[in-house]
């Protein structure tokens, strides 16, 4: 009985030692002049995503996690926005070390 215990509780420990979880990161106050954006499309796939952005994720990607075409609209339009008048934004981001993932949490244009 106290082997079996034994081995619940290792493997109980294992499985909290293994879970990866994503750190909450800041870009501020972020330069969108040189980012690039693209809007993925096809069968079952319908993604927004940013390069060069500065952060932690290969090529400074970043990734939009709304499917809703509303949202994914309301972000191209801020940083289309912050573009064209030259403003910052604040910009924050889920950064997953293990998948090398950064989805966007948190957006918002800088007032002067």
């Amino acid at each position: 009985m106290k082997t079996k215990l034994l081995i619940l509780f290792a493997a109980i420990g294992i499985s909290f030692a293994t879970q990866v979880y994503a750190t909450e990161l800041y870009m501020q106050p972020a330069d969108v002049t040189k980012w690039r954006i693209q809007t993925y499309t096809g069968v079952g796939v319908d993604q927004l995503s940013m390069w060069f952005t500065g952060s932690n994720c290969t090529n400074g990607g970043l990734s939009f996690p709304s499917t809703v075409p509303a949202e994914k609209n309301r972000f191209w339009s801020t940083v289309v926005a912050a573009k064209l008048s030259k403003k910052l934004m604040f910009i924050s981001y889920l950064y997953d070390s293990a998948a090398n993932t950064c989805v966007i949490s948190s957006y918002a244009l800088l007032e002067e």
